[in-house]
């Protein structure tokens, strides 16, 4: 279970990176603000539903006369069937990504030539303002202790 959640942790962030990538490459400005904050309250919707859900397909897998350990075994079946079918569907929009890309090359390099240098630098670090700091202290602190107790609370 152990190994189980740490690769689930590393794929989770790597999840996070890539959308936040993708969000990047297709919004601009206040879209962008906003399709962050979509991400965010629809990732602690689905890990919320999550929660929920489990008892509810594992009470469901119980009822139907199956016995012991089997009840876990198929309840953990039917979620890996949804992370594959999740997988299969972050495909899909891989290679539909990079189909619009081609299309739409032209229209890039117009917009990537507007743009400012946006080469990151360590010493950017320090340019960034009290109010950065302080909301990044919060949200480190509640991801730090709330996340681990819900996990581990249920």
């Amino acid at each position: 279970m152990l190994v189980g959640r740490v690769i689930y942790a590393i794929g989770g962030d790597t999840l996070d990176v890539t959308q936040d990538m993708r969000a990047v490459k297709w919004f601009q400005g206040k879209e962008l603000n906003m399709v962050f904050g979509i991400q965010a309250s629809l990732t602690n919707l689905g890990s919320s539903l999550t929660f929920i859900g489990n008892d509810y397909l594992y009470n469901f897998v119980k009822e139907t006369q199956v016995e012991g350990s089997k009840v876990i075994g198929i309840t953990f079946f039917i979620a890996g069937i949804l992370i594959v079918l999740d997988l299969m569907n972050s495909v899909i929009m891989m290679f539909r990504d990079n189909r619009a890309e081609r299309i739409l090359k032209d229209d890039m390099k117009i917009l990537r030539s507007q743009e400012c240098d946006n080469k990151i630098r360590l010493k950017d670090i320090l340019e960034f303002n009290l109010s950065f700091w302080i909301i990044s202290l919060i949200i480190g602190t509640y991801n730090g202790t709330i996340f681990p107790f819900i996990s581990f609370g249920k």
